[in-house]
């Protein structure tokens, strides 16, 4: 005989910044009497402790301490090189993520004892239930709702490239478990993730190339943003082409070269 499902007063899909938020306030704002379920899957946290806001600020202000050195704005004050190893510096990224999503998350939840978290898909089999397949394929579990928020977050995505997935590409979530120090790269699209993480790894030493749709970066904030942007980090050595975009991308070896086409014709970088 099949079991009832478990009944929840909220049942929130998603286990990130956003759902917590909501576990938490839904918590309060019921002095802990409303039951509540999480369901998702991958690390607890979602974008922002993982592959988000907290990696990429790290790897920022890493770079920055090698890079401010190195490059020092004031006369008088002369170049002095850093010693650093690229690959320690991700695995020390990485246990601090690690660290930040257990006191930030896991400990904190922990502390309401009516939030219950499920790993596995979760799936609306009608209005009022949600059928959660475990990662490992194992037996499926049936969870029950008055109320619900659909708090899933968001995934990168590849463009449709002639040639990019043969030639293998990173995101903003494959970025970090780099071990290795990029040569040069190129990122396609200037906004501020992209600019973030092409700024850090500028900062330790490679070759970084913005290919941007757009006339402008941060195409989303004030023109003048953008611009003042720009300037600076073409003085850092960063490159830009704006109004441009990759027609193709090619692999000979251990050599990525990609197609640009630019507002005055084709390039390649």
């Amino acid at each position: 005989m099949k079991s009832e499902p478990a009944k929840f007063d909220l049942v929130i899909l998603g286990r990130g910044a956003a759902a917590f938020s909501a576990a938490i306030k839904a918590s309060e704002l019921s002095k802990g009497e409303m039951s509540i379920a999480m369901i998702g899957t991958g690390p607890l946290g979602g974008t922002c402790v993982n592959v988000g806001c907290v990696p990429s600020k790290y790897l920022l202000e890493a770079s920055h301490t090698v890079f401010n050195p190195e490059h020092p704005r004031m006369p008088g004050i002369y170049p002095t090189p850093v010693r650093h190893d690229f690959a320690d510096v991700m695995n020390g990224l990485g246990s601090y993520v690690s660290h930040a999503r257990e006191a930030k998350y896991a400990k904190v939840i922990e502390s309401y004892p009516n939030v219950k978290l499920f790993t596995g898909l979760g799936k609306f089999i009608d209005r009022k239930k949600v059928l959660i397949t475990p990662e490992d394929g194992n037996e499926t579990l049936e969870v029950s709702g008055s109320n619900f928020l659909i708090a899933t977050g968001s995934h990168p995505t590849a463009p449709n490239i002639e040639g990019l997935n043969e030639a293998g590409y990173l995101t903003s979530d494959t970025i970090w478990n780099l071990r290795e120090l990029p040569e040069s790269i190129a990122i396609i699209g200037g906004g501020a993730i992209g600019l973030e993480i092409g700024q850090a790894l500028l900062h330790f030493g490679s070759k970084v190339t913005i290919i941007e749709a757009l006339d402008s970066l941060l195409p989303q904030t004030e023109p003048e943003i953008g611009v003042a942007l720009k300037k600076r980090l073409e003085k850092e050595g960063m490159k830009f082409f704006l109004r441009a975009r990759v027609s193709a991308v090619h692999k000979s070896g251990d050599v990525k070269a990609v197609e640009v086409i630019t507002h005055p014709g084709k390039g390649n970088s």
